[in-house]
């Protein structure tokens, strides 16, 4: 009895412990990606490209193309890469496209954003807009919002002296 008893709380631990959320797989030496923002333009407003360490800025009233050096740190690569991994990144289609039964309406000024991730073996690109509102309740979206916002608030952390544009999107 004692064994089986014994074997019972064995199996439980095992089950219970396969249950847990599988742990987030390293990020490769490869891991780059290539960022961009299309801030109410067909010409993007921003490219950042990790592996280029590089961002290009484009402001939307201007026809010149700054490019500066942008270095991420490895501790912003990471926080991309653990935002990308917990969200499924690369399981999301191209274009991202947010179901009507999730959809709570539009939005004005509508903005278009590209992400490339390359991770190990694994790619993919994904291209969205936020010129829909999705109900609270749809991850998928929210998900990749927020991953943007990360991305946008690293750029903007950086003391880089980007040109002002005079124009708003209209």
């Amino acid at each position: 009895m004692k064994n089986m008893i014994v074997s019972v709380i064995f199996i439980l631990n095992v089950f219970i412990a396969s249950c847990g959320a599988a742990p987030i797989p390293p990020r490769a030496d490869n891991f780059s990606f290539i960022y961009k923002d299309f801030a109410c333009d067909l010409i993007p407003f921003y490219v950042l490209d990790s592996a280029k360490q590089t961002l290009i800025h484009s402001p939307v009233d201007n026809v010149n193309e700054y490019e500066f050096p942008f270095v991420l740190t490895d501790e912003e690569l990471d926080a991309i890469y653990q935002k990308a991994i917990s969200i499924d990144f690369f399981e999301y289609s191209s274009p991202f496209v947010v179901p009507e039964d999730q959809m709570l309406g539009y939005q004005f000024p509508i903005s278009n954003f590209d992400l490339y991730l390359i991770n190990g073996e694994k790619s993919n690109l994904v291209a969205w807009t936020n010129g829909i509102m999705a109900k609270p309740s749809y991850k998928a979206f929210k998900n990749l919002e927020e991953l943007q916002e990360l991305i946008n608030r690293i750029i903007q952390s950086r003391e880089i002296q980007l040109p002002v544009s005079s124009a708003g999107c209209e």
